[in-house]
């Protein structure tokens, strides 16, 4: 599989002001974006369901917002992930 090159701080801060407001907060490679309304990084539920599932493969995100808890629950090696956001305001 091709994979895509990877985007230079420049880039990804251009994303995140293209895309302003923001609720969440992320960490890309010890740069902040976003705000820091909600820090999902912060999020204790993330490590209390990697506790409850350890041996989780695939997971189903429902009404995932800006996915700042996708982007947490991705850092976990071997997971794969379908984040679906229905909320028209949520998707603009």
């Amino acid at each position: 599989m091709l994979r895509p090159k990877p985007l230079t701080p420049a880039q990804i801060a251009e994303g995140f002001r293209r895309r302003e407001p923001w609720v969440t907060r992320f960490t890309i490679a010890s740069q902040t974006y976003g705000v820091t309304y909600f820090d999902a990084e912060a999020d204790i539920r993330i490590p209390q369901f990697f506790a409850s599932f350890p041996n989780v493969r695939e997971i189903l995100e429902l009404g995932c917002l800006e996915v700042g808890q996708t982007f947490q629950l991705a850092k976990q090696a071997s997971v794969r992930i379908t984040a679906i956001e229905a909320q028209r305001k949520n998707l603009e």
